[in-house]
């Protein structure tokens, strides 16, 4: 009898106003911030993309007030930390999956730098923001018959300082793939010697030429076929 008596009491001190913990937000009568939602979306490839990471800041480069991943159906919902408090908006920033570029979220847009960052309130809603595709694929054909091409050395050169950024090989269906990377400012080189084929780079009619003067920038995202001539 004793030993439940002292659990009764036990429980009713620890069940005491004020004796339980409190979260910070709760004890000063601050509401829950709303979520900022939104869906991430590669706006070449026309799908919305999951395991995309979204973070809300203070502000670029500050500090992290909160985290969440992309659904299956590219869809966010991410709000501030109740626990720590700041004046005035956020800024969000999203996190490349791979597939799609990361940046900080403008205009409706997933831009690489935090220059044109839009402010963001609680509580506000994204819709769908564009993403530029952090990939390159294509397909190497003959230039006479159509059909792929195996073994072909494709890589991604960055324009202006002819960098290279990646490279890849055509497989048994000619198709190759080029990621992951940041920004969009790319040549291609296509290599088949090794397999009776030219070399040069990617024109805009998608042959290939001789020189990289002769080329031009590459599209991102799915590029579709690239024509080789035989040697």
């Amino acid at each position: 009898m004793k030993r439940l008596l002292g659990l009764v009491l036990l429980l009713a001190v620890a069940c005491a106003p004020g004796l339980l913990p409190v979260s910070a937000s709760a004890e000063r009568g601050v509401a829950p911030p709303a979520p900022i939602t939104g869906r991430i979306w590669d706006y070449v490839g026309r799908t919305y993309e999951a395991g995309v990471g979204v973070q809300v800041w203070d502000e670029p480069g500050g500090t992290l007030l909160g985290s969440t991943t992309t659904g299956s159906d590219g869809s966010f919902s991410v709000a501030r930390n109740p626990e720590i408090l700041i004046g005035g908006p956020t800024f969000v920033r999203v996190i490349s999956n791979g597939r799609v570029q990361g940046g900080w979220i403008g205009g409706g847009y997933v831009q690489f730098g935090p220059d044109f960052a839009d402010e963001v309130a609680d509580g506000t809603s994204l819709g769908r923001i564009n993403a530029t595709p952090a990939y390159i694929r294509g397909r190497v054909v003959n230039a006479r018959t159509g059909r792929p091409v195996r073994g072909v050395d494709v890589a991604l050169l960055r324009a202006g300082d002819n960098r290279l950024v990646r490279t890849a090989r055509t497989n048994a269906e000619g198709v190759f793939a080029l990621r992951p990377f940041v920004g969009e400012d790319f040549n291609l080189r296509v290599d088949g010697r090794a397999v009776g084929y030219e070399r040069g780079f990617r024109a805009c009619n998608a042959q290939v030429v001789a020189t990289i003067g002769q080329a031009c920038g590459s599209p991102i995202g799915a590029i579709g076929r690239v024509f080789l001539q035989r040697r």
